[in-house]
């Protein structure tokens, strides 16, 4: 029998066996950062991504979280489950950040890290349930790092089936990546000072700017977004609120 009829007596059965599919690509919301949005199009939709950075020293991450909470409030509904309590809202405000648009979710981490980390994962099941928002950012970058680490794969699993149907980016910011292969997009960033306002000893200086760079560590190729990872890092500048 040739290739062809054995083609033919194939497609006679199944008409699109051999007919190419295109892969849809997914959908993305921009960071507002163009350094950022060159680098990966933009936090994909329907799919959970990481935001990981130092705990110790500023690395970059509140200014990247601040930039898309920015953009993504102007039109749509969003929300932010802050598990520590950190958020400076005259930042967040200096920002862009449209607080009419914002459910912000706060978690008391006075008493104890492990209750605030428990808190902040039911509150995200929950939106995640309720629906209607379209980006979820989950901070939990002041969480200790052990702690983080202990939650179980099934969290992180159950929340990427979730957003599979949901028009919807949920986005974990915290100082380790930890969601493995249910991530569909894991940042790191780390910044570095430069521009002091002021000369003096290195603890006394105030800085105008921070030097971050974005370095994407995984990426599942179905939420790349609207073209391909050109390049796995880059640079962008961050001012301080008080310049």
């Amino acid at each position: 029998m040739t290739s062809a009829l054995l083609r033919a007596q194939s497609e006679a059965h199944a008409p699109a066996a051999f007919r190419f599919q295109a892969r849809e690509m997914s959908e993305v919301i921009v960071t507002g950062i163009p350094q950022v949005d060159n680098l990966i199009s933009g936090i994909p939709i329907r799919a959970l991504t990481e935001i990981c950075g130092s705990q110790s020293a500023t690395s970059g991450k509140s200014s990247l979280m601040l930039s898309l909470l920015a953009n993504a409030t102007q039109e749509n509904f969003c929300a932010l489950v802050d598990a520590t309590d950190s958020l400076h809202p005259e930042s967040a405000e200096a920002a862009g950040v449209n607080f009419s648009r914002l459910a912000w979710i706060r978690c008391d981490a006075t008493r104890s890290h492990l209750r605030a980390l428990r808190a902040a994962l039911k509150a995200t099941d929950m939106l995640l349930k309720a629906g209607g928002f379209r980006v979820i950012v989950t901070d939990l970058s002041g969480i200790e790092k052990r702690l983080v680490r202990k939650v179980p794969l099934s969290f992180w699993f159950s929340f990427s089936r979730a957003l599979e149907t949901m028009p919807t980016a949920l986005v974990c910011v915290q100082s380790v990546p930890c969601a493995n292969s249910s991530a569909g997009l894991v940042l790191n960033v780390t910044a570095r000072s430069s521009a002091s306002v002021s000369a003096g000893p290195s603890h006394t200086k105030l800085f105008r700017e921070l030097q971050i760079r974005a370095e994407v560590a995984r990426v599942r190729s179905t939420v790349c977004g609207k073209k391909p990872v050109q390049s796995t890092s880059s640079t962008f500048t961050a001012k301080t609120q008080w310049c």
